[in-house]
């Protein structure tokens, strides 16, 4: 039996996965226990996807008193699962969202709806669990008002925190061979397509220029952000001083940096 596989979120495709036996991930997690880990990040994309599995492993991590957060998928994320993984001491869980564009998910064999985002980050709220959705701009078939109507739902949401990332065909998906093949990637700048920060142009976008592809994806970072009600929020859950500084610096980067 697994605990379950990763894969790249900015894929929105089928990607080669790895099965790992369950012994190996509790012996892992006793050894950063033992040594004062007391919070761990599971990189597996769906995980929950194996209620049996995923439940057992919850058990393990409440002996441990270990929190933890993880990536998952909405139409996965039910009550059940939620309980167990919030008294487990899950505080947080990343949803790859993408795009509030149905059609677009269909396409890219996400096949997520609005309702199963809705009705994930709702739990969430009700259990204490923080939220993080990704999404995706300048996804091939989108248009300046689908982008922006993205950005607009990412904050109706009712999200914790949210990442935008530009369409990135990444090493091993299908998205990078169907670019690949259709002659719109620049071959003299394919290793932009890893670029971490994605602010390189590394294939050829033909509705929408790059620069102003990069000006969207400033400005979903910026209008999610800088909400007053959003920065409202984020100053009354804050804990300490070093908190508050650490937000400050934050705040900076992504005024200045972004």
């Amino acid at each position: 039996e697994v605990i379950g596989y990763r894969a790249p979120y900015w894929s929105l495709g089928k990607v080669d996965f790895s099965l790992r036996p369950r012994n190996f991930v509790f012996d892992e997690i006793n050894e950063l226990a033992a040594s004062g880990v007391r919070d761990i990040f599971f990189y597996d994309q769906t995980f929950g996807v194996n209620k049996k599995a995923t439940f057992e492993l919850c058990d393990f991590l409440k002996e441990k008193n270990i929190g933890w957060a993880c990536f998952s998928r909405v139409d996965i994320i039910d009550e059940e699962r939620l309980v167990r993984m919030a008294d487990a001491g899950c505080h947080t869980i990343l949803f790859g969202i993408e795009s509030s564009n149905e059609e677009i998910l269909k396409q890219y064999k996400k096949n997520t709806l609005q309702s199963q985002m809705f009705s994930a980050i709702q739990l969430c709220k009700k259990y204490r669990v923080r939220t993080v959705g990704t999404f995706i701009v300048g996804l091939p078939g989108e248009s300046r008002k689908s982008i922006k109507n993205t950005i607009r739902f990412a904050s109706y949401l009712g999200l914790d925190f949210a990442s935008f990332n530009v369409a990135t065909p990444a090493i091993g998906t299908e998205f990078r061979r169907d670019m690949i093949e259709k002659g719109w990637v620049d071959g003299d700048d394919i290793e932009n397509l890893e670029s971490a920060k994605q602010k390189v142009s590394a294939w050829v976008y033909h509705d929408i220029e790059h620069n102003e592809l990069l000006d969207l994806h400033r400005y979903a970072i910026r209008s999610f952000y800088l909400r007053p009600k959003y920065l409202i929020k984020r100053l009354i859950s804050l804990r300490s001083w070093h908190e508050f500084q650490c937000n400050i610096k934050e705040g900076y980067h992504l005024i200045f940096d972004s």
